[in-house]
C-alpha cells in the first residue's frame, strides 16, 4: 500500500512537470522568432522591415551596428520615415564626439535650455554646421521640422568643412535631372556630395530637393560616406 501511495505521487509530479514543459516551450519559440539574437552581440536580424534585398540594407546595418542610428522598441527600422532636423544634427554630432557646448551663446529663439537637442543645435551653430532661420530679425532653427534632402545635404558639407575632411571627386560629370529645382544655398552642396558618390545606390533618377529625407536615404548617405569614402 505505501509503495502504490508513492507510486501516485511520483506520478502527479511527473505530469505536472511534462504539462509545465509543453506550456512554456510556444512561448519561448514565439520569442525566439519576433527578435533572434546572436548569443554574444547584437540580434542577427534586428529589424523586421529591413529585407537583405532592399537597396538600403547595407547601409542600415551598417549605421546600426556603428551606433549612427537606432530602430525604434518594436524592432523596426521604418526606412521610409522621415527625419527631423534635430536628428541630423544629433547624428553629426555624435560623430564629432559629443563636444561640451559650455560657453556657446544660443542665438536661435526657439531653443531653450534643458531640451534633448539643445547642446546638439548649438554646437552645430558654433561650428557653421546651420545657421538656422531668420524671420524679422529672430533666429529659429525649427528642431521638430522635418529635415529636407536639400537641408540634408548642407548639413554634411558643412560638417564635412567643419572637420577638414571632403572625401574625393569620383562622379564629376553626374547632373540630377531636377537640379534646377535645388535652392541656391543648397546647390553647391547637392553637386559636391553628388561627386563624392555619396548617394550611389540610391533608386530613382531625381534628387527631390524639397522632399524629406528617410531614414533609408540618410543611412545611405553616411554608409557612403564614413565607410566606402573612408575620410
Amino acid at each position: 500500500m505505501r509503495m502504490y501511495k508513492i507510486n501516485k505521487v511520483l506520478i502527479a509530479v511527473t505530469l505536472t512537470l511534462i504539462m509545465a514543459t509543453i506550456m512554456v516551450l510556444p512561448a519561448l519559440g514565439a520569442a525566439q522568432a519576433e527578435h533572434p539574437e546572436d548569443t554574444i552581440g547584437k540580434p542577427i536580424a534586428p529589424f523586421s522591415d529591413v529585407s537583405p534585398e532592399a537597396w538600403y540594407y547595407s547601409a542600415v546595418m551598417y549605421v546600426y551596428e556603428e551606433d549612427i542610428m537606432e530602430g525604434f522598441t518594436d524592432y523596426t527600422f521604418r526606412p521610409d520615415t522621415a527625419l527631423n532636423r534635430a536628428q541630423i544634427v544629433t547624428i553629426l554630432y555624435r560623430l564629432a564626439g559629443s563636444p561640451d557646448v559650455i560657453g556657446i551663446e544660443n542665438p536661435f529663439d526657439d531653443i531653450t535650455e534643458g531640451q534633448w537637442w539643445t547642446p546638439q543645435i548649438l554646437w552645430a551653430y558654433s561650428q557653421g554646421v546651420t545657421i538656422g532661420f531668420v524671420e524679422d530679425g529672430i533666429r529659429t532653427f525649427r528642431g521638430e521640422q522635418n529635415v529636407t534632402m536639400e537641408e540634408f545635404v548642407t548639413f554634411i558639407a558643412r560638417y564635412q568643412e567643419a572637420i577638414g575632411e571632403i572625401p574625393i571627386t569620383i562622379l564629376a560629370d553626374f547632373i540630377w535631372p531636377d537640379f534646377d529645382e535645388v535652392r541656391l544655398f543648397a546647390k553647391e552642396y547637392v553637386g559636391r556630395l553628388t561627386a563624392q558618390g555619396l548617394f550611389r545606390d540610391m533608386p530613382g533618377n531625381s534628387f527631390g530637393p524639397q522632399e524629406d529625407a528617410s531614414r533609408a536615404t540618410v543611412a545611405l548617405v553616411l554608409y557612403n560616406w564614413l565607410e566606402r569614402a573612408r575620410i
